[in-house]
């Protein structure tokens, strides 16, 4: 059970990347958090009975990784937006404005003469635990990793 200890509303959330074991989290809010916690130090047995459903699987998905081809490729700065929403919040919101900014960054660039390499990079599943900037983070050699000297995460323009 998870919940936010300075506001009554029910979040959502997960607790990391995913393993190979699944554990099921369920959001509740701060005032039945309370009384639960309540209840246990008070030495009431609870016994909670909760359905959660969930889809667990493999889904195939792709970060997509543009690099400029002007500009000094041993100095890259890179610009990154998930590409992924939330089914609960206005995806337009997150991270509508963060992709469509982003593309706008490449599109105005294009009229300028750039000293560096610029990367732009829409990451997938990042509502699912920053699966596609990680995994593509992790999948860096120490060369190209030691290229880039500025990132700039576009999450969340408006």
């Amino acid at each position: 059970l998870i919940y936010d200890p300075e506001s009554d509303e029910i979040i959502t959330g997960t607790l990391g990347t995913p393993t190979n074991t699944t554990v099921g989290t369920l959001g509740i809010s701060k005032t039945l958090a309370e009384s639960l916690i309540a209840q246990k130090n008070a030495g009431v047995p609870l016994k909670i009975n909760m359905f959660i459903a969930a889809y667990v699987g493999f889904i195939k998905t792709k970060n997509i990784i543009a690099t400029t081809i002007h500009g000094d490729q041993d100095n890259i700065v890179a610009l990154g937006a998930h590409s992924d929403s939330v089914e609960a919040g206005p995806g337009i919101n997150d991270d509508g404005s963060g992709t469509i900014s982003l593309l706008n960054v490449a599109a105005q660039l294009t009229n300028f003469k750039i000293n560096n390499a610029v990367r732009f990079a829409w990451w997938a599943a990042e509502e699912e635990g920053l699966l596609g900037s990680n995994f593509y983070a992790y999948n860096l050699t120490a060369l190209e990793n030691s290229k880039i000297r500025l990132f700039m995460d576009y999450d969340m323009m408006a």
